[in-house]
């Protein structure tokens, strides 16, 4: 993962954010991540450990799924949410109502692309020593498609992180996604595990 990131006062902070993905599997390939572009607005302190936070997002497509079978030309987005830091935990939820815009309203592979799309994020780190420290980020996501339908996803990542230094950090853990209902439409399919299609992984996180 590469964060470059610039401060431009106390109130606005400019970031990137792409994922680099080396598969240990199959044809080992290595794909990129569609890269988001974060304006981050300093929120309000509500207490002394509870705040808002604040973020405009722009999204290109970088990855090879929204290029040849989605056809994405880019994606806007805002996000509102809370963090609450203490000494023994921070958790952080975030609201992000996005629109994407594609050049066709159906991907290559004959599905409704997705047009809105609101999501809900709730990400937990546990310090376990200063540079110890286990992360869980829960995300689920409801879409509109321009004909209309509704979709629903969810994504699961949980790792064990070690800061090697100020700015580079190592990580190994697990990540699930899919449709959040199973085929029948009724029944839930969010899992935090599954031996079908989770995905375990080790990787570099870099923010400068």
């Amino acid at each position: 993962t590469i964060i470059p990131s610039y401060n431009f006062n106390k109130t606005f902070a400019l970031s990137t954010k792409t994922i680099i993905i080396k598969e240990n599997t199959g044809a080992k390939a290595t794909k990129a991540s569609d890269t988001k572009v974060i304006l981050g607005i300093t929120g309000a302190s509500l207490t002394d450990t509870l705040k808002t936070t604040h973020a405009l997002i722009g999204s290109l497509p970088t990855s090879e799924t929204s290029q040849k079978r989605d056809r994405l030309k880019g994606g806007v987005a805002v996000a509102s949410g809370l963090t609450l830091t203490t000494k023994y935990i921070a958790v952080a939820y975030q609201l992000t109502l996005s629109r994407n815009f594609h050049e066709y309203t159906f991907n290559a592979e004959g599905n409704s692309n997705v047009e809105y799309r609101t999501g809900h994020s709730l990400e937990v780190k546990l310090p376990v020593t200063e540079k110890l420290y286990f992360t869980s980020l829960n995300i689920y996501r409801v879409g509109t498609t321009y004909g209309g339908t509704q979709k629903t996803n969810f994504e699961t990542h949980n790792d064990i992180n070690y800061d090697l230094t100020k700015n580079l950090s190592a990580n190994i853990g697990t990540s699930n996604d899919g449709d959040a209902l199973k085929s029948n439409g009724v029944d839930s399919n969010i899992s935090a595990y599954s031996e079908n299609t989770s995905v375990t992984r080790t990787g570099l996180s870099y923010v400068y």
